[in-house]
């Protein structure tokens, strides 16, 4: 049984106009069996003229595609293979070429980076050195500190100012 949802063909409002529309994937054989069934309804209870121009519009879609399979069956013209792929093959080096000319620039590039950081890092080698920890006492008495809860600060004269 075929599936009764929603379909655009479905709806009995459309113009007839829309028939007409659905000549070419009707005549390309483009459409399911049940929108198949649905498209030959509407076409019989359409107007003589609306058939007709339909029955019109799936034929010159017919021939054209007869036509464009003829053509498709004509043999290439001879060496059209060989010049396809020698063009293939200039455009594959041609770009091979950019490619590895920009890999050795890309190379260049990190280079120099590198350089510039290893001399940059011999200049300013003891410009900055880290300053020596605290005795473990002190680092201690600081944590205690910290961790101590917080007293109220007396109110003297010297705090207000």
């Amino acid at each position: 049984m075929p599936d009764r949802k929603w379909h655009p063909m479905n709806t009995p409002e459309q113009p007839e106009a829309d028939l007409l529309e659905l000549a070419y994937p009707y005549a390309m054989h483009a459409v399911t069996e049940f929108e198949r069934k649905l498209i030959e309804r509407r076409r019989a209870a359409a107007g003589r003229a609306r058939a007709a121009e339909f029955d019109a519009r799936v034929g010159s879609t017919r021939e054209t595609l007869a036509t464009l399979s003829i053509l498709d069956a004509l043999p290439p013209p001879a060496g059209l293979e060989d010049r396809l792929m020698r063009a293939l093959d200039d455009v594959t080096r041609r770009r091979t070429r950019r490619r590895s000319r920009r890999n050795w620039l890309a190379a260049a590039m990190a280079l120099l980076i590198a350089v510039a950081a290893g001399i940059a890092a011999a200049t300013n080698r003891g410009r900055y050195r880290r300053a020596p920890l605290p005795p473990t006492d002190v680092l201690a008495t600081t944590v205690q500190q910290a961790r101590a809860p917080e007293r109220p600060m007396p109110i003297t004269r010297t705090n207000l100012l």
